[in-house]
């Protein structure tokens, strides 16, 4: 009997089994106002993102109608602003961005669990 004690080790024993690796996911983003770091996931949760018969995706990512774009398409958009005197000193916005996100297609295929 092998004891396992950290996450490479693991990775390794499910790999020989041919089993999916564990991945540790710590991204995240600055919390307003404050600019606290937060987790996308917190401490102690843990998502399953199962797999589908013949690699049928579970989800997919969508662009949905954007109010920038022309008759409101969807899709990317990008817009400059130049302020030109009105201001000073001169102020030069750039948007550049989309509406959408992700979209489970077989919902029931991810699960979250508190550890």
């Amino acid at each position: 009997m092998q004891t396992i004690n950290n996450l490479p080790a693991l990775n390794q024993l499910l790999a020989g089994d041919d089993l999916p690796q564990i991945v540790v996911y710590d991204q995240g983003y600055l919390a307003d106002p404050g600019g606290a770091f937060t987790l996308y996931i917190p401490n102690n949760k843990v998502v399953v993102v199962g797999q589908r018969p013949n690699n049928i995706p579970v989800g997919e990512y969508r662009m949905v109608r954007n109010a920038n774009n022309q008759n409101l398409a969807p899709g990317a958009y990008q817009k400059v602003i130049d302020h030109g005197d009105s201001q000073v000193p001169r102020k030069i916005e750039v948007h550049d961005g989309h509406n959408g996100g992700p979209a489970l297609l077989f919902p029931s295929a991810i699960v979250t669990m508190s550890v």
